[in-house]
């Protein structure tokens, strides 16, 4: 065949793969939205952070990350890979789970960690301040506020979130394992395990004359309400992963937390944590009773209701707490809070109506309807969400649930470009059948048609 020849049925070739990508091969969805990659490389990352014109990102593997918003470069910012305890077994829930800067850190460069650590012989989680100095939080900095003993792998929660009061937000699992043994420590007041606590880092206070390394607010629920330790702030977790606060108030004037606390047996529920309340665990999971020697016709004393629960299926049983949407581009979502499961990697959107709050898939666009820089699809997993300073939701998702590869990718949330189609090359894949018997058919025509018109030259006959 001549060189004229394969660069004609090449031409061919590409034109008819780009057929394939034309409107029309998969029909627009109204409440689809697109994925942007924002960067890929990521292991097992656990929280995003935004920064002026830096984002942070925290891996599992106990190493935080921040890249320029400009160039995406990346650059190591904390490393403490080596007093975290971790295997590379998928099913180990504990390292780095925790991150988050300080209200002012531009000026005092403070950031907080909740890792699991170990310490003569048992296993801990601690919640840690560091000091940035020349862009490095230096280990030797570091200060343990907190230090909670843990008796399993799992449920180790790691939740940290500063709140608009200023206040340090602690979500602390129950310590249930993956032996299902039900434990009491979420209605213990004198654990601190399944609780959401909450303290003053930039405080101090006494308890049993030692002085704490943080402040407790005064208006704490059970302070000087023995025999509660007065850190509590609410009661009843069991394993509350991903929680945030709303940038915006409600109609009462509060700036709600949302959290998302995975179940044990057949639910999982989405909390709206308030002060003092308890979220029923172990006497519940979601609506149910758990413990029937516990809750039967029992009132559960503070009791708060979650806002949404859904079923464990073959697909859905691992919720992840996402961010109320206040960002601009996407103005249908505005308002709604996004969440997902972490076994899926799906994305759903939870609205607030006069009969309380109903939940609807968020599915990825078909690629066509999506920006040529957005075509993502969600990895196997989702680990966590994110949202920007102007309010934009990202989602961190893996491939590969352990810690040790580098298959995270961060990926932000924009919208689909609707009903108008486009076409980013000759690299988009058909799913139709009958447009491919149609290209097929096209390709065997303009090849034939190419064959006659093209002069058989033999390349080696050609001189150069």
């Amino acid at each position: 065949m001549s060189s004229y020849h394969v660069l004609g049925v090449t031409t061919i070739w590409c034109f008819s793969v780009c057929m394939l990508s034309l409107h029309g091969v998969a029909s627009p969805t109204e409440t689809c939205v697109c994925l942007k990659n924002e960067t890929s490389g990521l292991y097992n990352p656990i929280h995003i952070e935004f920064r002026g014109d830096r984002y942070y990102i925290a891996e599992q593997r106990g190493i935080v990350r921040y890249f320029e918003t400009r160039d995406k470069q990346a650059h190591v910012l904390l490393n403490i890979s080596d007093k975290v305890v971790l295997t590379a077994s998928p099913a180990d829930q504990r390292g780095l789970l925790g991150f988050t800067l300080h209200p002012r850190y531009n000026t005092n460069g403070r950031l907080y960690v909740y890792y699991i650590g170990n310490s003569s012989g048992l296993q801990f989680s601690y919640v840690s301040e560091f000091t940035v100095v020349d862009d490095v939080a230096l280990p030797a900095t570091e200060r343990i506020l907190l230090r909670i003993e843990q008796i399993t792998n799992a449920g180790n929660a790691g939740q940290l979130l500063f709140g608009h009061d200023g206040y340090l937000y602690i979500s602390v699992g129950d310590g249930v394992g993956d032996d299902g043994i039900p434990r009491d420590h979420a209605q213990d007041p004198t654990s601190l395990l399944g609780k959401i606590l909450r303290v003053d880092v930039d405080g101090q206070s006494f308890m049993g004359g030692a002085a704490l390394r943080y402040g407790i607010p005064a208006n704490n629920p059970f302070v000087d309400k023995s025999p509660w330790r007065p850190e509590v702030f609410a009661y009843g977790c069991r394993n509350m992963w991903r929680c945030s606060q709303d940038r915006v108030a409600d109609k009462d004037g509060e700036r709600r937390i949302f959290c998302g606390d995975p179940g044990a047996r057949t639910s999982e529920e989405i909390d709206v944590i308030l002060s003092g309340r308890n979220y029923g665990w172990n006497i519940k999971e979601g609506n149910d009773c758990f413990d029937s020697s516990k809750c039967g016709n029992v009132t559960i004393e503070n009791e708060a209701l979650p806002i949404y629960v859904y079923r464990h299926t073959n697909l859905f049983h691992a919720v992840v707490g996402g961010y109320v949407y206040r960002g601009k581009t996407l103005p249908d979502l505005y308002g709604r809070y996004l969440y997902g499961d972490a076994m899926t990697g799906n994305i759903s959107a939870l609205s607030e109506g006069h009969g309380g709050w109903t939940s609807s898939p968020l599915p990825v666009c078909d690629q066509q309807q999506c920006p040529c820089d957005a075509r993502e699809q969600p990895r196997d997993f989702l680990l966590t969400f994110g949202q920007d300073e102007q309010g934009e939701v990202y989602i961190l998702t893996t491939s590969s649930i352990t810690a040790f590869k580098d298959d995270g990718v961060a990926l932000k949330i924009v919208p689909s470009l609707g009903e108008k189609s486009v076409t980013c090359g000759c690299n988009r894949r058909g799913e139709s059948l009958g447009v491919v018997v149609l290209v097929t058919l096209m390709m065997s025509i303009l090849t034939g048609y190419a064959s006659l018109r093209v002069e058989d030259v033999d390349t080696e006959d050609l001189v150069y």
